[in-house]
């Protein structure tokens, strides 16, 4: 009986307080409570929500004992606690009756607070929230941004593609205003980023990719054809041209790429495109660098004519890219993985048909390198697939961006499988061929996730496949499965084999 009477005796003590934050002392009372919270925070917690969602006259300064909560190390929080703390506080800073000004600045404080112990969660009830303008959702991914400039980095691309799609509904002075803080504190978020990184003669450590997204940042904005709505394009040269003498070379480098992009030279759009089949015919050159080189002067290409398209090289470009997806260097596979990314992302409407059973048939390798034993191509991968996703508009995007993000590679893989799946039916048998060559590759984890991928579909789609896959067909899996224990490893024979067996059912 003792803990549960100290347990009531915390609860007590909490609503007692509370009902004095009316007084002039309520700094002390927060403090207070916030103690108290250091050894009994799940019941604190507890306390805090339910007087949030009863007492709305004081919710306001709740909000501001929890913020102070917050501030302590949470990790380890109970998972119900944590979900409705970001439930609570979203609707409260979304309401737009009875809610004043004053508690939706206090809702969104506390979530940017919570983001300290719980960036993930936050982020993804942001973005979940983002698909129509609201202020102050606005406001704290704009604080978001600020706090947590580096967190932030694998979220910039989503974040901005959702708002270009919505500038033309950005109308009220005060929500123009939210949108233009977002683009300030994520431009100082990368100026700080870029001195955080230092100079950097050779790319480390992923930084290159760091560098690529914040520039991004900046390029989609200069081309997104509304942006004349909330920004004066020369007030956008203005502050280009201040950070062109800035000590920072990497800042100087944007300040420039953006200086001299389409946006302010349109004329290029023609002088850039006829650059790319010179470039394209080097993709076949035996020297390794000179591929190498080639690749990064097309991304160059394509990354300054952004919204302007390829035009119809695409295809050709995504054709010549995949045979070295599977290339034996490591840092060959990342660029031609994060090339196609940056051509799928930048098909026009005219182009998509050319180009959709080209990145289809890269599917099944960018979900299988997934296992790679290459950090940066697992990065590439995971960007790139993304990227595919949205270009082929599969179902249930949502999802698939969380597994990208936060799932471990068992429960990745497994998501990913599922999308393409379900996505693609009609590709099914194609896929289940293209994982037969993987068998033999010379990567262990790459033919283990083969013959898990040949397995699992064999075992989920026996039917589909007894009727798309014909006599021929039917005759290289049975081939297949046979020579699997004469040359694979255990694992890669047990994971073939749950196929064999599950197709003989």
């Amino acid at each position: 009986m003792i803990q549960p009477l100290r347990v009531r005796g915390v609860y007590n003590e909490v609503v007692s307080l509370l009902a004095y934050t009316d007084d002039q002392d309520k700094g002390k009372i927060t403090l207070r409570i916030a103690f108290i919270a250091e050894t009994k925070l799940a019941i604190v917690l507890t306390v805090l929500l339910e007087k949030l969602q009863k007492d709305e006259q004081s919710r306001v300064d709740i909000y501001c004992a929890l913020e102070k909560v917050l501030q302590q190390d949470t990790q380890g929080l109970e998972r119900r606690l944590l979900e409705k703390i970001i439930t609570l506080a979203s609707n409260h800073m979304r309401e737009t009756q009875e809610a004043t000004n004053e508690l939706k600045v206090a809702a969104s404080n506390t979530l940017v607070t919570l983001a300290r112990c719980y960036f993930n969660d936050v982020m993804c009830e942001l973005l979940y929230r983002l698909e129509l303008p609201e202020e102050f959702i606005f406001i704290t991914l704009g604080n978001l941004s600020s706090a947590y400039a580096l967190e932030c980095i694998p979220f910039v691309g989503m974040i901005l593609n959702v708002m270009i799609s919505m500038l033309e509904l950005v109308k009220d002075s005060r929500m123009r205003q939210a949108f233009c803080g977002i683009l300030e504190k994520m431009l100082k978020g990368s100026k700080w980023i870029f001195y955080e990184l230092g100079e950097v003669p050779i790319p480390q450590n992923g930084n290159w990719l760091i560098c690529e997204e914040l520039e991004v940042l900046l390029m989609k904005f200069l081309q997104s054809p509304s942006i004349d709505t909330i920004l004066r394009r020369s007030a956008l040269r203005a502050q280009l041209m201040d950070w062109t003498k800035d000590a920072n070379s990497i800042i100087r480098r944007l300040s420039l790429r953006g200086l001299g992009s389409i946006v302010f030279q349109p004329e290029k759009v023609q002088f850039l495109r006829a650059q790319l089949p010179a470039i394209l015919a080097m993709f076949c050159n035996r020297d390794g660098r000179r591929v190498m080189e080639a690749m990064h002067k097309a991304a160059d290409i394509i990354y300054l004519l952004n919204r302007e398209g390829l035009g119809s090289i695409s295809q050709d470009i995504a054709v010549s890219l995949r045979p070295f997806i599977d290339d034996e260097k490591g840092s060959v596979r990342s660029a031609a993985i994060v090339l196609l990314g940056n051509v799928v992302s930048r098909v026009q409407d005219p182009d998509k048909p050319f180009v959709q059973q080209e990145i289809i048939h890269c599917l099944l390798p960018l979900l299988l390198h997934l296992e790679d034993q290459e950090e940066s191509v697992k990065l590439s991968c995971k960007l790139t697939l993304f990227r595919c996703a949205v270009f082929l508009r599969w179902a249930h995007l949502k999802t698939l961006f969380r597994s990208l993000a936060w799932d471990g590679s068992s429960q990745l893989l497994k998501c990913v499988w599922i999308c393409l799946m379900q996505n693609n039916e009609s590709h099914i048998s194609k896929f289940l061929f293209q994982a037969l060559q993987y068998l033999e590759s010379s990567q262990t984890t790459i033919r283990h996730s083969a013959a898990r991928f040949i397995g699992n579909t064999i075992h989920h789609y026996c039917d589909l496949l007894s009727e798309t896959v014909n006599e021929d067909g039917i005759s290289r899996l049975y081939e297949a499965f046979h020579e699997v224990p004469l040359k694979s490893d255990k694992e890669t024979r047990c994971g073939a084999r749950r196929g064999d067996v599950a197709g003989g059912d």
